[in-house]
C-alpha cells in the first residue's frame, strides 16, 4: 500500500510514566502509534538540548514529529507589538522542530478583530507570506502548517486556509474536524457531510489528501463556536465516517487526536483504520 496515515497523541500520552518530551515519544511508540504533536501551546522556548533529545528519540522510533505552536497568537493584531510577539511564538515553535530534526509547526493564525473577512484576508496574506520567507531565510528544517479555528471570532475557516495555502507557496493546511464541525454548527454528522469536505479539499488540490495532516476528536460547540474538546465515542462529530474515507479516498499523512484521552482515542481510531486497511 504506497497510501498510508499514522495516528498519534496531541501531546505526551497520558499513561506515560515520565514526563519528557522524549519519554512521550519513547512511550506513543510503544503503544504502537506512528506519530506525536508537541504541545508547547503555553510557550515554546525551548533548549536546543532539550529539542535534541526529542529528535534522538524521533529517530530512534522513526514517529513523525509535528509541534502546535502556542495560542496566543494574533497575526493580524491592529496592535503591531502582538504582531511581533506572534512571529516569535511560531518562529521559537520552528526552531524547536528543527533542533528536533524537523517537521510541521502547526498554529493556530489569529483572530479578526476589527477587520472585516476580505481585509483580514489581505492582512493574513501577508503575515503569511512573511513567515513563509523567514522561515526559508533561516534556513528551518520545518512546514508551516496554519489550523482551521474552531471559534467564529477566529480568523481561519476550512475554505480560508484552503485558499490561502492556494495562494501563498510554501504555506500548507492543518484541518481540524472537531473545528470544522463547531464551525458549521454540527454540520458533520453524516458521511455525506464529510465526503463534502474531502471533495472541497480535492478541488483547491488533488494532491493534498495524499500528504494530510488532520487534528480529530469530538467537540462541544455554542453558537459562538467551539467550546471544549470531547471523547470521539461522543460522536460529535462522528469518527468512523472519517476514517472510512481515509482508506477510500485513499489519503496518506497523519492524525493527531487532542480528545481527552489522547492516545486511547488515538488507539481506537488507528485500530479500526487497521482493520479497513487489511489486505
Amino acid at each position: 500500500m504506497s497510501w498510508e496515515v499514522v495516528f498519534g497523541p496531541g501531546g505526551i500520552p497520558i499513561q506515560c510514566k515520565g514526563n519528557s518530551m522524549a519519554d512521550g515519544v519513547r512511550c506513543a511508540k510503544a503503544l504502537g502509534l506512528g506519530a506525536i504533536e508537541w504541545e508547547l501551546v503555553h510557550g515554546a522556548k525551548v533548549k536546543q538540548e532539550s529539542a535534541e533529545k526529542v529528535g534522538l528519540a524521533i529517530k530512534e522510533t522513526g514517529l513523525r514529529l509535528s509541534a502546535h505552536a502556542p495560542y496566543y497568537i494574533s497575526l493580524i493584531s491592529h496592535e503591531h507589538p502582538k504582531r511581533k510577539k506572534s512571529y516569535e511564538y511560531i518562529l521559537d515553535t520552528a526552531r524547536a522542530v528543527h533542533y528536533a530534526g524537523g517537521g510541521r509547526v502547526i498554529f493556530h493564525p489569529g483572530f479578526y478583530g476589527k477587520w472585516d473577512e476580505k481585509k483580514a484576508f489581505e492582512e493574513m496574506k501577508g503575515e503569511m507570506e512573511f513567515l513563509v520567507k523567514e522561515i526559508k531565510a533561516l534556513k528551518l528544517n520545518v512546514s508551516l502548517w496554519p489550523e482551521v479555528t474552531g471559534k467564529f471570532s477566529a480568523w481561519g475557516s476550512l475554505e480560508e486556509l484552503l485558499e490561502m495555502r492556494k495562494q501563498v507557496k510554501g504555506l500548507n493546511a492543518c484541518i481540524d474536524f472537531s473545528h470544522v464541525h463547531a464551525r458549521s454548527q454540527g454540520g458533520l454528522d453524516s458521511k455525506k457531510d464529510f465526503e463534502r469536505v474531502f471533495d472541497l479539499i480535492e478541488s483547491y488540490d488533488k494532491k493534498m489528501l495524499e500528504e494530510l495532516h488532520v487534528h480529530f476528536q469530538g467537540v462541544r460547540y455554542s453558537d459562538k463556536g467551539e467550546l471544549s474538546h470531547l471523547e470521539i465515542a461522543e460522536d460529535s462529530p462522528p469518527w468512523k465516517p472519517f476514517v472510512e474515507l481515509l482508506v477510500e479516498r485513499k489519503c496518506g499523512g497523519t492524525v493527531i487526536c487532542e480528545s481527552p484521552v489522547l492516545e486511547a482515542d488515538a488507539l481506537r481510531m488507528q485500530k479500526y483504520y487497521r482493520s479497513l486497511t487489511v489486505e
